[in-house]
């Protein structure tokens, strides 16, 4: 390296002097020397090179072995079972799943739409969608992946089991057959005889049966003549026939009536509520009205049978005294009409 005691001029120097003045010659000259031989190229020997394609020789090597393996791994019947169930299941569970996360999802959103103003319905959908597509991609392709798995692995056990079965099916059809045969023999026999027996008891059932239904007819027209005289021959009867009619007339009339005035109650604050005070108006009209007038139909209909029941007898009268009377007038008026047209005419009656 360079040191300072070389130059004997420089020695009573102070440090800041001699750093000013420390000629720069030679580490200009070393700095080239550095620079010219790091551009020179390096040197290539034969076992450098040997290595080198002994290296990509075995890269070669590696790249062909792992292409040979993914082929065989692919051309495996194994392989090839299993990636084809686990994409289906993929698929199949994946498009379902998605399909129901598209629907949940617009459901979910139906909540906040009016805050979200409808955004909260798409963006639900989507959500839903791709966590359904998830969840059923997942689960559809473990599904499929270990279903085609196992059928592959035991396909021979599985194999051997459906022959098994058809053998011992086929046996026992064919031992079933022979059984079958003497056993539909002896059941034509036992249907014969038991259709035999069933007509024989239908008969009898169907004469009991027509005689029970005339005896329930006869009971129903006897207990229906004695609701009809009840109700038309007693107080209690007609009071509660006039009142259960009168109860449905008022409901009818009040019911009508109080929807038609609360709906237009409804109609002065329809402003105010985007029109829902009419249908609110209406209904609660409805309801009120309804129980006022079938309350009302109820007591006004039971007093008038229960009076009309009472006063029959004066009713009577008094309408035939009417009818007497009217018909007296009528007489009176026909003749004085006769009068009339005789004096105009010149005749006498």
């Amino acid at each position: 390296a360079f040191q300072f005691g070389t130059f004997p001029e420089v020695q009573d120097m102070d440090a800041d002097s001699q750093l000013k003045r420390v000629p720069a010659v030679k580490p200009i000259k070393r700095l080239e020397e550095a620079l010219e031989k790091s551009s020179q190229p390096p040197l290539r020997t034969r076992e450098g090179t040997s290595k080198v394609m002994e290296k990509v020789e075995q890269f070669r090597k590696s790249a062909q072995d792992m292409k040979t393996l993914v082929v065989t791994r692919v051309k495996e019947p194994e392989f090839q079972k299993l990636t084809i169930s686990t994409s289906s299941g993929v698929i199949v569970l994946g498009a379902a799943g998605g399909a129901f996360g598209v629907v949940v999802g617009s459901l979910a959103g139906l909540a906040p739409a009016l805050a979200t103003f409808g955004l909260s319905i798409p963006a639900g959908a989507m959500c839903g969608g791709v966590a359904g597509l998830l969840v059923g991609s997942t689960a559809g392709g473990t599904a499929g992946g270990a279903g085609g798995f196992c059928l592959y692995k035991y396909r021979v056990q599985i194999k051997d089991g459906f022959v098994q079965v058809k053998v011992k099916a086929h046996t026992f059809a064919a031992d079933g057959y022979g059984k079958a045969k003497g056993a539909a023999l002896s059941a034509k026999l036992a249907i014969q005889n038991k259709a035999t027996q069933a007509r024989e008891k239908a008969e009898v059932t169907i004469a009991l049966a027509k005689e029970k239904t005339g005896a329930a007819a006869a009971l129903a027209k006897a207990k229906a003549g004695e609701m009809y005289t009840m109700t038309t021959s007693t107080r209690a009867g007609v009071s509660s026939a006039m009142a259960v009619l009168g109860g449905t007339v008022g409901t009818t009339a009040g019911g009508i009536c109080g929807a038609l005035a609360g709906g237009a109650v409804g109609v002065v604050p329809a402003v105010f509520t985007f029109g829902l005070s009419i249908p609110v108006g209406a209904g609660i009209g409805l309801m009120a009205g309804a129980t006022t007038g079938g309350g009302a139909g109820v007591v006004g209909g039971g007093a008038i049978g229960f009076a009309g029941f009472t006063y029959r007898d004066e009713i009577k009268r008094s309408a035939e005294y009417l009818r007497r009377k009217s018909m007296d007038s009528a007489e009176q008026v026909k003749k004085s009409v006769k009068s009339l047209v005789g004096a105009g005419t010149g005749e006498t009656a």
